[in-house]
């Protein structure tokens, strides 16, 4: 990389520097700043060389121990350089990248010290070089890696509930992986965009790719040190069944290996509700080979896949007639699906969800939002709402939560309700995080990370108790999708942006994946229209890190 940075000492040497740029290290400089380290790495990166080497040398770190830094003054800026921003520029830099904690703490012992004034060349080196060993342990971040050789893997595919777990962990300083699993993204992640996330491993959206790459992401680890993170229901059915009996911590059932695999069936789902006298909406499976065109349940009714793990919320329909019916039942067959789930479609004020965390001691942590706007409809996706305050709806929230903490079930889960004029009704129970989740860091609560840090054996926040006031949320894509389909004016966008407190995909420091998101709009809104299907080179590519070898799966 070239920088003309740095002032020659004559006007010829000047001229050509400043026409042709000079050499620059990857050390302070004259000059120090972070983003022309950072300009410097993101060089590294495009032209995919395998490493960047920062070098220093401890004399530097005091006043006249090297050229660029011959006085107190141009120490004082040196120290006063942020380098936290860029840290993620190491970790994209190559295949293999350096451990956030390890780096975290080798910044801090050089830039951020808090330090007394050197008395006497070698006395100087020596303070400084002890105060930077001291700064180089456990505690200055909450690195599970350091503390106990931990291994955190994040799973789930390029969307909103992956970005909530990859900036809830990044956010607490919790090194971890990222596997992300997709077979129809076409573009640049918008995940690996945000700051937080390491180089990712890529996967198709498939059960037996995301095993394999799990797999082999364990490698030879102990599985009692490795915690496995789904944010999507499919990566949630492969740990329940492949690695939950490995002894890998993760969402469950205590002592039981197998209930989130069968509770995934939402007519299951439904059977257990009704069991604990929870009211529930009602729904009938059916089997879609010996099934007539006729609705089992008077319309208009709801059909979506029987296991939302094998099916995609797209595919869900709503059916007002008996043709709307009979097409939804041709087109779930022709999609390959051997079992729908058939249910009534319930006269609902609105919708609830509930984003919860049920600790290893039993005790709660949740908030609930109603969608005011839900986009697409009957496919329950929040675009606008509030945090829920209802009485009534808070109460059967808590029932549904301590019963499965009676029963056993420790981890992040995503609920669903009905509310209708005179109760309030269960449809479905989600065994993983929520990109709603994200709403909750408006209060600076974040539920990923507590449960990383309960895994792991490290403190953890106390959670504050249910707000009592409400406040506006709103996830940016999909009410700006409604307002456009609506006719909508941009400016109610913009009004309900400034009146949010909790957002999906802003966020203050990290709006990388929001750039992402609006690149890949644009683009493939133009490949629609020209008639181009284009996949990334690397969209089904794996990469292992460490010993493993390359992988595509």
């Amino acid at each position: 990389a070239l920088d003309a940075v740095h002032e020659p000492r004559d006007v010829l040497r000047q001229g050509k520097r400043l026409v042709m740029g000079q050499w620059q290290w990857l050390r302070p400089s004259m000059n120090p700043s972070a983003s022309s380290l950072t300009s410097l790495l993101r060089d590294v990166s495009k032209k995919n060389d395998g490493y960047a080497m920062f070098m220093i040398h401890s004399s530097e770190l005091m006043p006249g121990g090297s050229p660029n830094f011959p006085d107190e003054s141009s120490i004082e800026k040196l120290y006063r350089v942020d380098v936290r921003d860029y840290r993620q520029d190491f970790c994209r830099c190559g295949k293999t990248r350096f451990r956030r904690s390890r780096h975290d703490g080798i910044c801090k012992g050089f830039f951020h010290l808090s330090r007394g004034k050197a008395e006497g060349e070698q006395k100087g080196v020596r303070e400084r070089a002890c105060k930077v060993k001291k700064t180089i342990k456990p505690a200055s971040c909450s690195s599970a890696s350091i503390l106990n050789n931990s291994r955190v893997l994040v799973i789930g595919g390029d969307h909103e509930n992956t970005l909530a777990s990859v900036r809830a962990l990044g956010l607490a300083g919790i090194d971890f992986d990222l596997l992300i699993h997709s077979g129809k993204s076409c573009g640049k992640s918008s995940v690996f965009a945000s700051k937080y996330a390491p180089v990712p491993i890529y996967a198709e959206g498939s059960y037996d790719s995301i095993h394999k790459a799990i797999k082999a992401w364990l490698g030879d680890s102990n599985p009692a040190d490795c915690l496995l993170m789904p944010s999507s229901d499919l990566s949630a059915l492969v740990i329940d069944e492949r690695f939950r009996s490995l002894g890998v911590k993760t969402s469950g059932f205590l002592g039981d290996e197998w209930q989130i695999c069968d509770l995934m069936d939402k007519h299951a789902q439904s059977q257990w509700a009704a069991a604990r006298g929870i009211p529930v909406a009602k729904g009938v499976e059916i089997d879609l080979a010996a099934s007539g065109p006729h609705s089992p349940l008077a319309l208009p009714v709801i059909i979506k896949p029987a296991v939302s793990a094998e099916g995609q919320k797209s595919d869900i329909r709503i059916c007002r007639n008996p043709a709307e019916y009979a097409d939804a039942v041709s087109a779930f067959s022709n999609a390959g699906y051997k079992r729908v789930l058939v249910q009534e479609l319930i006269g609902y004020e609105y919708e609830v969800t509930c984003v919860g965390l049920i600790r290893l001691d039993g005790s709660l942590a949740w908030r609930a939002y109603a969608k005011e706007v839900v986009y697409p409809e009957g496919r329950g996706s929040i675009a606008s709402g509030r945090l829920e305050t209802d009485p009534s709806v808070l109460q059967v929230i808590h029932r549904v939560l301590s019963t499965l903490a009676e029963e056993g079930y420790r981890g992040l889960c995503d609920i669903e309700f009905f509310k209708t004029p005179d109760r309030v009704l269960l449809n479905e129970i989600n065994f993983r995080q929520s990109g709603i989740v994200a709403f909750t860091f408006y209060e600076g609560l974040y539920l990923p990370s507590i449960w990383a840090k309960e895994c792991l054996g490290l403190p953890s926040e106390f959670v504050c108790e249910y707000p009592e006031k409400s406040y506006r949320v709103i996830y940016e894509t999909s009410y700006f999708r409604y307002m456009r389909d609506t006719g909508t004016s941009a400016f109610e966008w913009i009004k309900a942006l400034r009146e949010a407190g909790g957002k999906n995909l802003i966020f203050t420091g990290d709006n990388g994946p929001l750039r992402v998101f609006i690149w890949n709009t644009v683009t493939n809104k133009f490949r629609r229209l020209a008639g181009i299907k284009v996949l990334p080179d690397d969209q089904f590519a794996l990469f292992i890190k460490g010993p493993h070898a390359a992988l595509c799966v």
